[in-house]
């Protein structure tokens, strides 16, 4: 088949189908994608399915540019990609273009209310191949990490990758099911070889025992012929003769057809057991793939329960400095700018509060007492006296500040994050279980989510971890270049 093709691959929850082969024409001669009529009937090379959900003319696919475009002709239920429905009911949709690899829905599951009778839709992933027959490649929506997104700080994964990754596990699932009855089957075939096997091997023994038995007749036949007369022997012997021809005649043929049937079953054994290696071949690559997500995905668990641990430590060591410099900021005595009358400052209800900003100089002055040096007089207008000192606390404070508002809208922002992945999550069991009303997430607890859909934890679970990576990575980064300015300052 030469020019643009696509292959579509059924998905778990899909109505079931044999994979399709298509061509894609361009925009003038279209492929057209509806449900079988009398004159169109499904195939293996064309679009037509035979589900009730799909209408006549549901849509059309053609090649153009380089790009496949696929476009929804007012049908009734509706064209979804990667879950995006493309128009509303009865409208033609804008042209959309796809990839490979992307999911594609065609109509959506009805359930008739009178016999409550389940009608599922049509969910493919397809895979695009150019006018040259090579594959096209998914350069907007790929799911593969890049070594940059293997960090602790990787990108937020979206809706749709989250839905591509929810229906390429849902489809290896769906593999790994049709491989064991394959495995089965092949088992069945393996015995049913063995089998044959050795009843060739019996009819084989059996030749033997025969041939010697007609080799102990014929002496037996000798034997007796001597004691008749010569007419009596020909007709015995020719009764004999033609005996032996006949039963020799019917156990070549036996023979011959067990033989054929050893040989086939041998053909039949050898071809088994390469598709029975090649099966284990793909299981092996399909358990090191789970292994690797698996390991990533502990590790970055773990490396979450840190930076966890880490911000508790980095935010109680700042808040115990703030707290520390404050109680030394109000405790710390007066600088003396006369020694000859303190207690004129003591008296002095103007000179008793000693502002903020000269805090590092008292400290000094303290210092410098204690050793037995003198105190020079440090005043604002003097030379020792500077100005980036005195506002570097205020500034200190309000950084202090601005940060602590910054935390509280992280803080909001997270909780909007667990809210909206909550939704997701009820909205993943409501397709799984394929129900009509959506879930009142007041009624659906942890516990019954979790045994509606089990094999949705790792999938949040993914799409839960770079969200806290990011935001715990920033707030850490803050608090640690606060937490070593307000040490700075303390030298």
């Amino acid at each position: 088949m030469k020019g643009p093709m696509i292959i579509l691959n059924p998905c778990a929850q899909s109505h079931p189908f044999d994979e399709r082969r298509c061509r894609v024409g361009n925009a003038q001669d279209p492929l057209k994608i509806g449900r079988s009529v009398a004159r169109l009937k499904p195939a293996t090379d064309n679009a037509i399915f035979d589900c009730k959900v799909l209408s006549r003319n549901h849509a059309i696919l053609w090649y153009s540019g380089g790009a496949f475009m696929l476009k929804d002709t007012k049908s009734s239920n509706g064209t979804f990609v990667n879950n995006e429905r493309l128009a509303q009911t009865g409208e033609d949709s804008e042209p959309r273009q796809i990839n490979t690899g992307d999911i594609i829905q065609f109509g959506v599951e009805i359930v008739e209310n009178t016999n409550k009778i389940s009608h599922g839709c049509i969910l493919a992933m397809v895979r695009l191949f150019d006018e040259n027959g090579e594959e096209v490649e998914n350069q907007t929506n790929t799911l593969e990490l890049s070594p940059a997104n293997q960090s602790y700080s990787g990108s937020l994964v979206n809706s749709q990758q989250l839905f591509q990754m929810q229906q390429f596990l849902k489809e290896a699932l769906l593999r790994e099911k049709y491989r064991d009855e394959k495995i089965a089957q092949l088992q069945a075939q393996l015995m049913s070889a063995e089998i044959a096997t050795d009843q060739a091997w019996k009819s084989f023994l059996t030749e033997d025992r025969l041939l010697a038995r007609i080799a102990v007749l014929e002496e037996q036949l000798l034997l007796c012929g001597k004691s008749k007369n010569n007419d009596m022997i020909r007709i015995e012997m020719d009764q004999y003769l033609e005996d032996k021809s006949k039963y020799l005649a019917r156990t070549r043929e036996e023979i011959t057809k067990a033989q054929e049937e050893r040989a086939e079953a041998e053909l039949r054994l050898n071809d088994t057991e390469r598709s029975l290696m090649t099966l284990e071949e793909e299981f092996q690559i399909i358990k090191q793939r789970y292994e690797s997500l698996s390991n990533y995905n502990a590790t970055v668990v773990s490396a979450l329960e840190e930076l966890r641990e880490e911000n508790k430590k980095l935010v109680y060591e700042l808040e115990v400095k703030a707290e520390l410099l404050k109680s030394e900021s109000e405790n710390q005595p007066q600088p003396i700018n006369d020694f000859s009358s303190p207690r004129k400052h003591e008296d002095d209800p103007e000179t008793s509060h000693q502002p903020t900003s000269d805090i590092p100089s008292t400290i000094k002055d303290e210092a410098s007492r204690e050793s037995g040096e003198e105190v020079p007089e440090l005043r604002r207008d003097g030379p020792g006296f500077n100005v980036k000192e005195e506002s570097s606390d205020e500034e200190l404070v309000k950084e202090l500040a601005r940060l602590k508002e910054e935390n509280t809208k992280l803080q909001a922002t997270l909780d909007d994050c667990k809210a909206e992945i909550s939704t997701l999550r009820i909205e993943a069991a409501t397709r799984q279980v394929g129900l009509d009303a959506p879930i009142d997430p007041t009624s659906l607890n942890e516990t019954a989510l979790q045994q509606t859909m089990p094999y949705q934890d790792n999938v949040v679970l993914l799409s839960i971890i770079p969200i806290f990576s990011i935001i715990i990575l920033f707030i850490s980064y803050i608090y640690t270049w606060i937490a070593r300015k307000i040490g700075f300052k303390q030298d």
